[in-house]
């Protein structure tokens, strides 16, 4: 038997079993050196050498198990690293800031959304990460529910400065509040869930969880993981929505919303009480069209689309231009009937001429309201963009800000705006504006409108029927029946037209 067999036969061997061998070649050698007539003195040495082989053999033995316990928890070490290593990378992926800073470490432009605005930060003073802030009327009751329930919903209007609001509300939460701040829907779900970092956070930390635009983080939010974070000791939750979308969120997330109770609005238009300390806080910044708007190009176009084109040679001296003033109404409108797609020039000119009325248009009127609508008047923005389409067609499309902003404050396009819509989307066959124009239709409450989109939908694997569904799942989630019944009925025509009548009834 080679050195290294003999070794692995020894290492496999228990302490019995190489005591009991050795035994017995110690007392086989004994007896041939008896039978020898040996000396005495080689006896021993032959036991000694007997002896020391047992030794060694454990010595071996316990010096391998020492290698292979040692390989082991190196190994199990690594793996923990690793682990460890992979669990941090998915908390960074799942939150915008791992491990969790204390809030007033946060860094609102970077982390939370707030908008930077060159002028307000010239009133930033020295110190100070960003510039003052005008307290809001609700701010008050703001605090007083999020001490008191541990959660906030503030819903803003376009433009109203609620993120900036929300922020300075996360700053009243105790010292020791540190910021969870989900970078999405899926993140948040992970991160609550299968990551589970309120487990991570340090002991006697009260965790923050920042929801800013709460709509974009559901389905995968659900009352049941927001009411697990509210039973947290010292858990505190602030979320965010626009106005524009508060309604139809809360109507298809009726159960999570009712776990914020009563939301708090901002409006963008300020009190009386507000715009005196907005003045105090800001001298010579004019709050006309709002606190928040003040310091955005918003602003400046509010202000062109208020006093209107004063300067129009085709217009009464002393008058503005009626006609530019339709023009970025009319692109407005198209916004907010929700095609998605820029409003071609010939058809605005034939919606202005059918608000206007009397003499037809002329060219050069139109082009010079369309030059006053694109003209830049802060930096590069302008009420409306000129484009041309990939036919070459001239259109236009109405600034996103101006149109969510009109959109929150007005009542909607008109009727002729609705079927010019629905007519150019039809046009080019494009099934989901169709869906997209009834859905918003249906949440205006505009009926005859939603009807007639409705209509144009004639089969159940139309891609508009995905917004009719949603249509049903609004008026349900409100608890209007009205609404929802029609829209049942033509699902049920649908339905009808797809499948044989006995299978409708079975269904």
């Amino acid at each position: 038997m080679g050195g290294f067999r003999w070794l692995s036969w020894v290492r496999t061997r228990s302490h019995a079993t190489i005591f009991s061998f050795c035994s017995a070649l110690l007392v086989l050698i004994q007896a041939v050196m008896a039978l020898l007539e040996a000396p005495v003195s080689w006896r021993l040495i032959a036991a000694a050498l007997v002896f020391a082989v047992f030794c060694g053999s454990e010595l071996d033995k316990w010096h391998t198990r020492s290698i292979e316990q040692r390989e082991a928890e190196q190994q199990e070490q690594h793996a923990r690293e690793a682990a460890e290593s992979a669990w941090k990378g998915a908390a960074e992926d799942c939150l915008r800031i791992w491990p969790a800073p204390p809030v007033r470490d946060v860094d609102p432009y970077k982390h939370l959304g707030v908008a930077r605005s060159l002028l307000a930060g010239s009133f930033t003073q020295a110190g100070e990460l960003v510039p003052p802030y005008v307290e809001r009327d609700i701010d008050q009751w703001a605090r007083e529910r999020l001490q008191s329930s541990g959660a906030v919903l503030l819903i803003g209007t376009p433009a109203s400065g609620v993120t900036r609001s929300a922020y300075q509300l996360t700053l009243t939460a105790p010292v020791s509040s540190v910021a969870l701040i989900p970078t999405g829907p899926h993140g948040l779900a992970t991160a609550l869930g299968e990551l589970d970092v309120l487990s991570r956070l340090p002991a006697g930390a009260r965790p923050l969880l920042w929801l800013g635009g709460i709509d974009s983080f559901t389905p995968e939010l659900t009352s049941t993981m927001l009411r697990r974070c509210r039973e947290r000791p010292g858990m505190r939750i602030v979320a965010t929505i626009s106005s524009t979308e508060y309604e139809v969120w809360e109507a298809e997330s009726r159960v999570l919303a009712e776990e914020f109770g009563e939301p708090l609005l901002l409006k963008r238009v300020p009190s009386a009480e507000e715009l005196k300390r907005a003045e105090a806080a800001y001298p010579g910044v004019d709050f006309s069209e709002g606190i928040a708007t003040a310091f955005t190009v918003a602003a400046e176009l509010l202000k062109q689309l208020r006093t209107g084109d004063g300067t129009c040679p085709y217009e009464r001296a002393g008058d503005d231009c009626a006609l530019a003033r339709e023009v970025v109404d009319i692109a407005i409108s198209w916004a907010s009937t929700d095609i998605g797609r820029p409003i071609p020039i010939n058809q605005l000119s034939v919606l202005a001429q059918q608000r206007l009325g009397g003499p037809k248009i002329g060219a050069k009127h139109l082009k010079r309201a369309l030059k006053w609508a694109v003209s830049p008047v802060a930096g590069s923005a302008s009420l409306l963009v000129r484009e041309t389409d990939s036919k070459g067609g001239e259109t236009v499309t109405a600034r996103t800000d101006i149109v969510d902003i009109r959109r929150a404050e007005s009542g909607g396009p008109d009727d002729a705006v609705w079927v010019a819509a629905l007519d150019a989307a039809a046009s080019v066959d494009d099934r989901v504006a169709i869906g997209r124009i009834g859905f918003r239709a249906h949440i205006d409450g505009n009926v005859r409108i939603a009807s007639q989109t409705w209509s144009m939908v004639t089969a159940l694997d139309d891609p508009a029927v995905a917004s009719l569904w949603r249509a049903v799942a609004f008026s349900h989630g409100r608890h209007e029946p009205a609404g929802e019944v029609p829209l049942l009925e033509r699902l049920l025509e649908l339905t009808e037209a797809a499948f044989s009548p006995n299978t409708v009834q079975l269904v």
